[in-house]
């Protein structure tokens, strides 16, 4: 990808987090990733074992007929995944006011994290089958999960603590379960699009 194509994807992304607190996921933040697949891979930078970011990238994988992975992203050479379910970013995805003196974790959480637990079932599953090894290939598949959702500017320090311990220690069936707003994926890109900058 060329300096000038890189800069215009980055302030296309820059404009798209920032414009609205607002984005629903199918119409607004899946279409946008879908779009600008360079900036769908970084994603798999929150896996700490992919080092090859570009190697394989798939949107509304099919899982064995059951579920769909908004979000595939990889390297298959060494059987090194993220599945990422995207959701609707908005004050309230993550955590919803309620009668409590504590807010509750959102319906659209929940269900986001249902999908990755879905996913994983399914994974161990077919993790034996022919079906399994077209897939995914013959050796063992390290993967990890990430739900993208909410918004993080405007939500209070406590609130953003949940967040943060929850994914810090969320694991299903032994693989990690990452949870990260529209605004830390901003935040985590724009470090490393800036880092990127410096050196050329």
């Amino acid at each position: 990808m060329t300096l000038s194509k890189s800069a215009l994807i980055w302030r296309t992304f820059e404009r798209t987090s920032r414009q609205s607190q607002n984005l629903t996921e199918r119409s607004e933040v899946l279409p946008f990733f879908r779009s600008h697949p360079n900036l769908a891979a970084f994603i798999a930078d929150y896996h700490p074992r992919i080092l090859k970011l570009n190697r394989s990238i798939a949107f509304e994988y099919q899982l064995f007929g059951d579920f769909g992975a908004d979000l595939v992203v990889g390297d298959p050479l060494t059987s090194t995944f993220c599945f990422v379910e995207f959701e609707d970013a908005s004050a309230e995805s993550v955590f919803k006011v309620t009668g409590r003196s504590i807010p509750a974790w959102a319906p659209r959480f929940l269900a986001g994290l249902g999908q990755v637990i879905d996913w994983f079932w399914k994974l161990s599953e077919y993790q034996h089958t022919p079906d399994f090894i077209r897939k995914f290939g013959n050796r063992p598949v390290d993967f990890e999960g990430i739900l993208v959702i909410g918004r993080s500017a405007g939500m209070a320090d406590r609130e953003r603590q949940r967040l943060l311990w929850l994914t810090r220690n969320c694991v299903v069936n032994s693989k990690h379960v990452r949870f990260l707003t529209l605004d830390d994926i901003y935040r985590d890109l724009s470090d490393r699009y800036q880092a990127y900058m410096a050196v050329l």
